[in-house]
């Protein structure tokens, strides 16, 4: 009797049995489903798999523009630069992805499609490159919202000799270049689409640095005359008239005190007569603004110097001769090849001395090179390497 109990009492009955297995397999289907269904733990651990991977794609590539435009001290992005960056991620990009860089773009595995504008929504440049066999002249440039017109530049015109006129010596040479330098010295620049219409020299592309590592390449001239208090200024009337001494610039062909005719000399030229003017009587070459004509008309050094901290410069006769020689051989305009057809009628200084008490200025009447006594009078455009 006891041992018939002991039995019964550990007994399973069948229907407890398949309620057990209904109820594990509810629970297996459950699990399933959490595990394999749509929005379960698998898909949901993909995707964040996946989104991690495409965040990891799209702060690598952000990174490497940072990058760029901390490298190159420039914040502007153009169509080749940005394809270059994004090249090891998406591969060499097609034609049509080339034209809708702005939209979206396929991972090389595939896998990842991603709108670029995740990536960079700056403004992106359409980039018409300049260079070591294209020349820069007779394009603007834009400085300090000033635009001036290329008429130099260095890589193209590098080792020859240019003649604007046998009178003179209005010639200038150019420095000479190897192929190494011509491509890796200087800064890199694109064909922006932005125009500019000068009176002038009419209606021209702007060019634009996209790369400000390395040297300046061109040089331009400004569009307007400088002005301040008037806009014809002695070049320095002490030279002329202190103690009635007729010239007292006796170093002005000392390389290492006076003024230079080579090309890439005249900002050095006007930094180093800006200095000598400031010194006055006590250094320089006499008192300041000392212009004995009936019309006051003030030292040019004194006027200008708050455009030359910006970069701006009186060029030297050397370059005032390359300018010369690009506007006779219209390479700045085509219907002109004459100063006064470009509003450059008369005469301007250069920074470059000629003798004790004369300096080279630009004649645009004869076209040619001149020499003048520091104390006339004429007007100034200034100059500057970009």
């Amino acid at each position: 009797m006891f041992k018939h109990k002991i039995n019964k009492e550990k007994g399973i009955t069948l229907i407890a049995l398949v309620v057990t297995i209904i109820v594990l397999l509810l629970l297996a289907g459950i699990s399933i489903q959490m595990l394999t269904g749509n929005n379960g733990i698998l898909q949901r651990a993909g995707e964040a798999k996946e989104n991690a991977e495409e965040s990891q794609i799209i702060e690598e590539i952000k990174m490497d523009i940072l990058s760029y435009q901390t490298s190159k001290s420039n914040d502007i992005i153009t169509d080749k630069k940005l394809e270059k960056i994004l090249s090891p991620k998406f591969g060499n990009l097609s034609t049509d992805e080339k034209k809708t860089i702005n939209k979206k773009l396929t991972t090389k595995d595939g896998k990842y499609v991603i709108p670029v504008s995740k990536i960079y929504n700056g403004t992106i440049k359409e980039e018409m490159g300049i260079s070591e066999s294209d020349s820069g002249i007779g394009f603007y440039i834009k400085k300090d919202n000033k635009y001036a017109i290329v008429f130099a530049d260095r890589v193209t015109q590098a080792g020859q000799t240019v003649e604007w006129s046998t009178t003179n010596n209005s010639t200038c040479t150019f420095p000479t270049l190897t192929d190494e330098q011509k491509n890796e010295d200087f800064k890199k620049y694109t064909i922006t689409n932005e125009t500019y219409n000068d009176s002038n020299f009419g209606e021209k592309r702007i060019i634009e640095v996209v790369d400000s590592s390395g040297e300046d390449r061109f040089m331009a001239l400004a569009l307007n005359t400088f002005e301040n208090n008037g806009n014809i200024f002695e070049w320095y009337a002490a030279v002329r008239v202190t103690g009635g001494v007729f010239g007292n610039m006796n170093d002005y062909n000392n390389a290492d005190t006076g003024t230079s005719t080579e090309f890439l000399s005249g900002k050095t030229n006007t930094n180093r007569m800006i200095a000598k003017w400031n010194l006055g009587e006590n250094g320089g070459y006499g008192a300041h603004d000392l212009c004995i004509h009936e019309t006051k008309h003030y030292d040019i050094w004194g006027q200008i110097q708050n455009e030359v901290l910006k970069g701006w410069f009186i060029p030297s006769k050397d370059e005032w001769s390359a300018f010369g020689y690009a506007l006779f051989n219209k390479q700045l305009t085509k219907n002109a090849r004459t100063g006064s057809a470009v509003g450059l009628s008369g005469n301007r200084w250069s920074s470059t001395q000629s003798g004790p008490n004369a300096v080279w200025s630009v004649f645009f009447g004869s076209s040619c090179m001149h020499r003048a006594i520091a104390d006339n009078h004429m007007s100034v455009r200034l100059a500057i390497t970009y």
